[in-house]
């Protein structure tokens, strides 16, 4: 891989404004996660005026293997990576 990181790495999004991890399947899931959230947030600001931003960003999953499994398998990640949400 070319940022040299393993097959078992695990990815998440951090979601600073929610205080909160969401788990990803790959790098490039997270990515798109981030982006789709930037997205959700530029438009809130705009509808809002401002407010609390969500500020995302790709980060490694902190927490244990187990863990990370068991948010994949939460509802908001059952359609699996690249499908709608």
């Amino acid at each position: 891989m070319a940022d040299n990181q393993t097959i078992d790495t695990l990815w998440a999004v951090y979601v600073a404004g929610a205080d909160e991890y969401r788990a990803a399947f790959s790098r490039e899931d997270a990515e798109d996660q981030k982006a789709e959230l930037d997205a959700f947030d530029r438009g809130r600001a705009v509808l809002t005026g401002g407010g609390v931003r969500l500020a995302a960003e790709v980060r490694l999953w902190p927490f244990d293997a187990a863990s990370h499994a068991a948010e994949l398998a939460d509802a908001d990640h059952e359609c699996g990576p690249g499908d709608a949400r």
